[in-house]
């Protein structure tokens, strides 16, 4: 039985690799990438994309100040409750 899961997307808005504020979240990666490059400068496609052509971590990409922000991705299995009771 394939269980469905639901994805949430959690914003790290870091300076100097220390929390800048409480960790923010959004039901949709779109919200999240917006809000990552409006802290950032760098759109978050971008900071992947480097990440992958240069084969570093994508944390150490956003330098200075933003270093370590980041986008994490959670996955929360969806439950029936009807499924639970048969």
């Amino acid at each position: 039985m394939s269980r469905q899961v639901r994805r949430i997307f959690v914003l790290l808005r870091m300076r100097f690799w220390r929390l800048a504020s409480e960790p923010e979240v959004y039901t949709e990666i779109s919200e999240a990438a917006e809000a990552f490059e409006e802290y950032t400068r760098i759109s978050w496609e971008d900071a992947q994309t480097l990440a992958e052509e240069l084969g570093g971590d994508p944390d150490e990409i956003v330098g200075g100040p933003f270093a370590g922000t980041t986008i994490l991705t959670v996955e929360i299995p969806e439950h029936s409750c009807c499924a639970e009771a048969s």
